[in-house]
């Protein structure tokens, strides 16, 4: 039965379909004993640690051990719906975000009629670019505690101090660590896919990434968990928490810096900018960041004058920090990016020639830019445009989320998308003006506010909204004040 099953059906789609049954038994397992915060609290603490256990684990059990806990998360979507759905009579639950998904998903479809390519390519491309939404609905219908909520909170706090603590022991070492943490080798799924295959392209030891796999992966890590750290600075009255608080703050900021991701750096920055200036009107912090900005501009302004060289830094395995932030003015730098197919060349060539080609409806999810053409080695519509293969017409991907949303999507669908992170502001800032007692609600939506922020900042520079530990933890975050605005009743 299940191998003619198989003839009709690709075996990764066969194998998604049974992990997501057994997701589903799992749910009602779990809730026979009262314990299916358990599956999120797993969830959390896993996805940190995947890159080094699917590093040292055997190939062929590679697919299981990545997809196991997504297709469990999703499997536990359904279950918490089906139970939201008997308790309410109520098909689609009335969100904030349930619009914009609806909307993202009718018109990602009607992409799909008209393109009239794959529909596991088009399934696999809405997983991408939806995947972890799926966790704000199950805090929203899940039925949680109050204390099932803090001790979220508490495990996502617990791992970030977790990998800032594993990324300094990393500089520590000098590199020596980075053998056992980090893995170039890919994994073929099935014929037709392959997962896994990274570049360490800098020196041992110059740039930390923890249990992540990659140093931008652990930068954007670091800068959502500061961004939501410094949400608290506004609530702390005791000059003892406010000396713990800042030396915490400023440990988790060396780490960053140290991972030398210039994107997580401007996010952190963004993120912690919209919180203290737009949401409080911190008028020493806007002081504060005028200055800062206005000395930095200043330094490399000076820099660039004053040093010919400056112009000809580029990407090397060995530069240093002043080296890094510099790269990203240089003109040599732009110049290899664009003739190399790097970054430049398609933040020009996709609003020139993508989106003339399919400007409100796309190309197609998993089709162009993102994650999904890179492991299924679509080429189809990069062949028929004409355009290099994602960077350096190698990868697939483009370096660019926003971009990647509008050529798969079109402009309707990237107006559509971008809506449902305006949704999340307004949520958090009704929750924000709300008179509660407990300020921890207000906390997190004011972390919130300038996690999207960040977000929104970081898919500029390069595929992080596909990066699913950030995502994962960006979701809960949501969906924690989604859970607080259903609670108490905001409207917007």
């Amino acid at each position: 039965m299940f191998d003619v099953f198989l003839l009709f059906v690709p075996k990764i789609v066969a194998i998604y379909a049974l992990l997501g049954l057994f997701g589903i038994t799992s749910y009602f397992f779990l809730d026979h004993y009262k314990k299916t915060q358990w599956i999120l609290y797993a969830l959390l603490v896993w996805l940190p640690l995947e890159s080094v256990v699917l590093m040292h684990a055997p190939p062929e059990y590679y697919t299981y051990i990545k997809y196991v806990p997504e297709m469990i998360l999703y499997g536990y979507f359904f279950a918490t719906w089906m139970r939201f759905i008997q308790k309410t009579g109520t098909l689609i639950p009335r969100t904030p975000l349930t619009p914009w998904i609806c909307g993202s998903i009718v018109l990602a479809s009607i992409t799909l009629l008209i393109q009239w390519y794959s529909p596991v390519t088009w399934l696999f491309g809405m997983r991408q670019i939806m995947r972890f939404v799926v966790i704000f609905f199950i805090l929203w219908f899940g039925a949680y505690t109050e204390q099932h909520i803090r001790r979220i909170v508490a495990l996502c706090f617990g791992m970030l101090l977790f990998e800032t603590g594993a990324g300094l022991v990393q500089y520590l070492a000098g590199g020596r660590l980075d053998a056992y943490l980090f893995s170039s080798a890919g994994v073929q799924v099935s014929s037709w896919a392959t997962l896994g295959a990274i570049e360490q392209f800098w020196t041992a030891g110059t740039r930390i990434f923890g249990t992540l796999g990659r140093y931008d992966r652990l930068g954007s890590f670091l800068a959502f968990g500061l961004i939501y750290l410094f949400a608290c600075v506004y609530y702390i009255r005791s000059k003892t928490q406010q000396y713990w608080f800042w030396a915490l703050f400023a440990t988790i900021a060396a780490a960053l810096l140290l991972t030398y991701s210039r994107a997580s750096w401007i996010a952190a920055a963004v993120g912690i900018g919209v919180i203290g200036v737009g949401v409080y009107a911190d008028r020493r912090l806007k002081k504060v960041m005028v200055v800062g900005a206005s000395i930095f501009f200043l330094y490399i302004g000076a820099v660039l004058f004053f040093t010919q060289s400056a112009q000809h830094i580029v990407e090397s395995p060995t530069m240093s920090l002043s080296e890094r932030v510099l790269e990203a003015t240089s003109i040599r730098a732009w110049r290899e990016s664009y003739d190399g197919a790097g970054r430049i060349f398609f933040i020009i060539n996709t609003p020139r020639i993508v989106i003339p080609h399919a400007p409100l409806f796309g190309v197609g999810p998993g089709r162009y830019g993102g994650g999904v053409a890179s492991a299924l080695d679509n080429r189809e519509v990069y062949e028929k445009l004409h355009l290099p293969f994602g960077v350096q017409n190698v990868y697939g991907q483009i370096d660019n989320n926003w971009l990647s949303i509008w050529g798969e999507l079109g402009t309707l669908g990237l107006i559509v998308y971008a809506g449902m992170f305006v949704a999340l502001i307004r949520m958090s800032y009704a929750l924000l003006k709300m008179h509660t007692v407990d300020q921890f609600p207000k906390i997190l939506a004011a972390g919130c506010v300038g996690s999207v922020a960040a977000i929104a900042v970081l898919g500029c520079f390069g595929p992080y909204a596909e990066f699913r530990t950030l995502m994962c933890y960006f979701w809960t975050g949501a969906g924690i004040v989604g859970y607080y605005y259903q609670k108490y009743n905001a409207e917007i």
